[in-house]
Order: structure tokens, then sequence, then C-alpha cells
């Protein structure tokens, strides 16, 4: 369970955290999430990507969705102190 957890609100946001991967890639995710917006304004993905934050000694950062089924889907890693840093100043943190 992440401890803490942020929305990401627009491909901007994404794209910015892109900068952060360690593992995994989210251009493609961002692409598309930005071209379907562009052509119909909303789209599924505004309420369903998020990056969460291990509570553990892991220490693991990590970007997720929500797909069709409400199920999460991995899509990359983060460095974990510069995600958490930049998410904590531009992101809204979100609780169950």
């Amino acid at each position: 369970m992440a401890a803490k957890r942020f929305h990401i609100a627009t491909p901007d946001q994404l794209r910015a955290l892109a900068e952060f991967v360690k593992d995994g890639k989210l251009n493609t995710m961002i692409s598309v999430w930005t071209a379907t917006k562009r052509r119909q304004g909303a789209t599924r993905w505004d309420n369903a990507i998020f990056v969460g934050f291990s509570g553990d000694r892991r220490r693991t950062a990590e970007v997720v969705r929500i797909d069709a089924n409400g199920e999460l889907v991995y899509c990359a890693t983060l460095r974990y102190n510069l995600a958490l840093n930049w998410c904590e100043k531009n992101l809204r943190e979100v609780y169950d």
C-alpha cells in the first residue's frame, strides 16, 4: 500500500515526471493522452493516473493507472527522492 499518493491530472504533469523515470517508459502514454485530450477535451485518463510512494524500507515510487476494469496497471518506476520532492510541490495528494 502506498504511504503517499498523488494525482496526475494533465499530460504535462506526466511529461515533467518522465525525467525521473528509472525503469519503464511513459512517452507512449503521454503521446496518446495528449492527442486524445486535444481531440476530445476530456478523457478517461484524466482521473486515472497516479504516482504512489511506498512507506516501507524498499522506497519505491511508481506511476500507475486505473484501467477500464478498475485494476491498477504499472507504468514506470521513478527515482524516489527527486520524484517525491517534485510531487509535493506540484501535485495534489490524494487519500484513500
